[in-house]
């Protein structure tokens, strides 16, 4: 599949709300903090040196289909690099989680979804989507249960967030999302990574750039935002 053909199919299948974190849709880029590694994917397209000589003629980009069991293990760790793994937090919306599985069913594409549990729709679409995650194709991983900012929780009610949702991965997926998390909103500090990674989430899993479907957004407004 094609750059032009992947934009096009992403933009019609892809036309409400599922994911809270991307905010204004800003870039967000992973900070290096000691001891912590921090992943670079996004549901974006990491940014390469053709695309800042020209503009016109943008990188070839190479959307990650197969060579391993998940989407983020075969991700380079620079960037600049035109690979890129496509993310989709929360799960607010059963239709649309479900129009994404299709999404990614019929183009055979690889996914991973940052879950929180509190969503009825990780129930619901279970009997389409967990073969893909059995499979390999699709990857799980811990958004928390109900998706707070963590910098205004207290140890103990970070590992409550990300056990409960976790215990939720194993009975719903027999997965778990260990050791990859994404924070709410982004946020996260040396606290906070002290804590998660104490728990064993020791892959702050940020991204590089947003579709910005966390609102109702046009077809046109989507390709506009893939391009960027």
């Amino acid at each position: 599949m094609d750059r032009r053909t992947f934009l096009a199919l992403l933009a019609a299948g892809t036309a409400t709300t599922l994911s809270s974190c991307a905010g204004g849709g800003g870039t967000i880029r992973p900070p290096q903090l000691a001891g912590h590694r921090a992943v670079p994917s996004g549901a974006g397209f990491a940014r390469g040196s053709a695309q800042a000589e020209n503009a016109d003629a943008p990188p070839v980009i190479e959307v990650i289909t197969s060579g391993g069991p998940t989407s983020l293990d075969h991700l380079p760790d620079r960037p600049g690099s035109h690979r890129f793994a496509l993310t989709i937090d929360d799960g607010v919306s059963t239709e649309v989680l479900d129009a994404y599985v299709d999404f990614f069913t019929a183009a055979n594409l690889r996914a991973t979804f940052f879950v929180n549990g509190v969503y009825d729709s990780w129930t619901v679409v279970r009997p389409k989507l967990a073969p893909m995650v059995e499979s390999g194709q699709v990857q799980l991983g811990n958004h928390t249960w109900n998706h707070p900012s963590i910098l205004k929780l207290s140890a103990a009610q970070i590992t409550d967030q990300l056990e409960r949702n976790e215990t939720f991965l194993r009975r719903t997926y027999g997965v778990a999302g260990r050791p990859y998390f994404r924070p709410p909103y982004g946020d996260h500090d040396a606290r906070t990574d002290a804590v998660t990674g104490d728990l064993g989430f020791d892959r702050t899993v940020m991204w590089y750039g947003s579709l910005g479907d966390s609102s109702i957004v046009t077809p046109a407004q989507l390709v506009a935002a893939a391009r960027q």
